[in-house]
Formats: C-alpha cells, sequence, structure tokens
C-alpha cells in the first residue's frame, strides 16, 4: 500500500478509535504516527541494499519495482526474494507487546502497527505469510536466486 493511503486510512482508523474509546490527544498521535511510520522500514532495506540516503529515489524505486512485481502472476511472483522489512511482522509485535508490560505508552504505538499491518494484508495479492514474519522470509529467501535489487 502506498504511503498516501496508509495516511489517509491510519488516520480514519485512528479517529475511529478515538470517538469510540474516547482515547487522548497524545494516544491519537501515538497510533497513527506508528501506523504510518512503521514503513520506514522500507527505506532502512533501501539504505541497505543501495548504499543511498536519498529518501525520493528510494520511494522511486519501491515505487517502481511494485509495479513490476505487481504486473508478474502469483506464480512468477514467487520466484523472487522478498525483502526484509524488520518492523512488518510478529517478531517485532512480540517484542512490543513485551515491551508494553514495563512501558505501558508501547501499548498505543502497537495498536498503530497493527492497524498498519493489517491493510497492509488486506491489499495483499498474496499469501501474507511473507509479511507474518522476517524468520519466513529468511528462510523462504534462502530457495529463491531471482531478486528485483
Amino acid at each position: 500500500m502506498l504511503p498516501k493511503y496508509h495516511i489517509i486510512y491510519g488516520f480514519v482508523f485512528t479517529l475511529v478509535l478515538s470517538l469510540f474509546f474516547g482515547i487522548g490527544l497524545l494516544e491519537f498521535i501515538l497510533i497513527f504516527t506508528a501506523s504510518v511510520l512503521i514503513d520506514v522500514d522500507h527505506y532502512l532495506f533501501y539504505i541497505w541494499k543501495k548504499k543511498d540516503f536519498s529518501l525520493s529515489r528510494a520511494y522511486n524505486d519501491f515505487a517502481q519495482k511494485g509495479k513490476i512485481y505487481l504486473s508478474l502472476t502469483k506464480e512468477s511472483r514467487g520466484k523472487y526474494k522478498k525483502g526484509h522489512f524488520i518492523f512488518h511482522g510478529i517478531e517485532f509485535v512480540g517484542i512490543l507487546i513485551f515491551l508494553t508490560f514495563y512501558y505501558p505508552i508501547i501499548s498505543w504505538i502497537l495498536i498503530g502497527i497493527i492497524i498498519h499491518l493489517i491493510l497492509d494484508y488486506i491489499c495483499l495479492d498474496e499469501s501474507p505469510l511473507f509479511k507474518m514474519s522476517q524468520v519466513y522470509v529468511y528462510i523462504t529467501n534462502k530457495k529463491k536466486k531471482l531478486s528485483f535489487d
């Protein structure tokens, strides 16, 4: 999902939560911000792969590769390695759940992350397993030779 849609839907879902559960401004900001900024891991992945810090080139690179990827058949997509997006997976969610026991404010960030991940899963045109676990991505990538990089 493109960032502009994460911004729109993240705001709408956060607003709905705010109206139904009466959350305060700080909680609203934490949920909304987390629902959008989780995608910083795409930028970090780009920096790691390309050794380039340009945010605009990173965005354009992902947009271009996304169009190519979506034009492939589901079977063809399965031949390519998936990116390691460290904040998109059960491992990161598990860390946040653990941290909420010590820092309750993180629960609001966790809600934003979950909103983002649900939106990602809804928009997927394939199995969501690769978005659910970075360990799964690592294991399945070992068997693949093709990469978009």
